[in-house]
């Protein structure tokens, strides 16, 4: 979007997420509220927004030298998104929707102590954390804000196991389980949500959708993920008072009942095809030992000459 360029409720911005073919990002006006969305599949989930003062009605937005001006239906100048650049004197130039789901503006930057050739800088950006972005660590990860933001695999006892594809028809509801992980929450939002379950019910309802990834229990509100992104590590000791997450893996074999039932229905099988090749090689022995005895016997009552 560059300077002098407008964007209305009609329209968007659209990015698209390098480490997945399923992931998008946009950026849309609605309502009193600019926000930033990440499509997955057939789901939307908010991970950042902007609201006008007294949630006024954003008809449309253009961006200026200054930054993002917004306007009413009758082109009145409701509010501002302002670059906050350095150099507060170069005009911004354009704004953008990164790979990351990140909004920058940017503007035409020239170091003449360093001598350096003229670059565009970001003067502005929505969302400083990485921990705060909708896929920092692309999807089954988790970001933790300490050592710099890193990401961290799933725990050790969920690795090479499914977190997606539950609706293929491979998976049925005993055949999956949900774990919980510890101070970890994610900075996705859904736009329905449910209430009036206890966190057990919330994962419950989980493994029973297909469509259904991960699971927030925050503050009695359950919400659930076709997705699991935006997963990040958060402080405190756990606890009533902190947001539980949950994620939907399949089972390995062995664990649970359908481990078990599947492993002893492959015991009784072949415990079964052991008995039918015992009971076929008996069943042809005794067929050629008959034969030979009569044979043998005819051999014997034959008169001599």
């Amino acid at each position: 979007m560059v300077w002098g360029q407008r964007l209305d409720a009609t329209t968007r911005l659209t990015s698209f997420a390098p480490d997945s073919a399923a992931a998008s990002y946009t950026f849309e006006i609605g309502g009193g509220t600019l926000g930033l969305y990440l499509n997955f599949q057939d789901d939307k989930y908010s991970y950042w927004e902007h609201r006008t003062p007294s949630n006024k009605s954003v008809a449309y937005a253009v961006l200026g030298s200054g930054g993002l001006k917004l306007f009413d239906g009758n082109s009145r100048k409701i509010g501002q998104i302002l670059a906050n650049g350095r150099d507060r004197a170069e005009p911004v130039r354009f704004l953008a929707l990164d790979g990351t789901g990140n909004l920058d503006m940017y503007y035409y930057y020239y170091n003449s102590t360093e001598g350096t050739a003229y670059r565009y800088r970001s003067s502005y950006r929505a969302i400083d954390s990485l921990c705060d972005l909708p896929l920092p660590c692309g999807p089954n990860q988790v970001c933790t804000p300490s050592n710099n933001d890193t990401c961290l695999a799933l725990p050790e006892k969920n690795q090479g196991r499914n977190h997606t594809g539950f609706c293929d028809g491979s998976y049925g509801s005993d055949q999956t389980e949900m774990v919980e992980l510890d101070r970890v929450d994610t900075v996705l939002k859904t736009a329905s949500q449910r209430t009036g379950l206890s966190k057990e019910g919330c994962a419950g309802a989980c493994t029973e959708a297909c469509s259904c990834s991960a699971a927030l229990y925050c503050q009695g509100t359950c919400s659930h993920y076709g997705v699991v992104g935006g997963a990040r590590q958060v402080g405190g000791g756990g606890g009533d008072e902190y947001c539980s997450y949950w994620v939907k893996v399949s089972k390995k074999e062995g664990d649970g009942r359908c481990g078990k039932s599947s492993s002893l229905v492959k015991k009784l099988l072949l415990f079964g095809e052991v008995v039918d090749v015992l009971a076929i090689t008996l069943i042809l022995g005794g067929l050629l030992y008959y034969f030979l005895r009569v044979r043998k016997k005819r051999g014997s009552s034959e008169p001599d000459h």
